[in-house]
């Protein structure tokens, strides 16, 4: 096949579809994640975390191996970002980022209208969300505490 026979738009919808086939296998790829997560594959390989032994399994970047992880702990908490990338909606870089925002607290409205924004500009949104608990403001209480030497 000559690819410059064939004109940019239809360069750019096939460009479009390859991705959508991409993120439809990262989705079932982040479930057979889980299910290894789930019964600590990595520890029995002796690998230290499930990253690292992802990582060198599939022979991918630590942050390509940590996404999957992270997508695949996180995920079925989620299910709304989940059921967007198992329909094509979006991209998995897209629903990482988005599980990001909802794991930071965000409301799921405002994880919602992030699919309006880039990526990097979820990312931005997720690192201004923070949940405070109670736990949090007692360690920051505590943790004020200053002690001089008189001498």
């Amino acid at each position: 096949m000559f690819w410059s026979t064939r004109s940019v738009s239809e360069l750019r919808d096939e460009l479009v579809d390859l991705e959508r086939e991409i993120s439809h296998l990262r989705c079932r790829q982040h479930v057979v994640v889980n299910e290894l997560d789930k019964v600590n594959a990595a520890a029995g390989d002796g690998y230290r975390s499930s990253v690292d032994w992802l990582s060198a399994m599939l022979d991918v970047d630590r942050s390509t191996a940590g996404d999957l992880v992270y997508a695949a702990r996180w995920s079925k908490r989620h299910r709304p970002v989940e059921e967007l990338l198992a329909d094509g909606v979006i991209s998995f870089d897209r629903m990482v980022a988005m599980l990001r925002l909802a794991v930071a607290g965000a409301d799921q409205a405002v994880v919602d209208e992030s699919r309006g924004l880039d990526l990097a500009a979820v990312g931005r949104l997720a690192g201004r969300q923070r949940r405070l608990t109670r736990r949090d403001e007692l360690a920051a209480y505590v943790d004020r505490f200053v002690s001089c030497l008189l001498y």
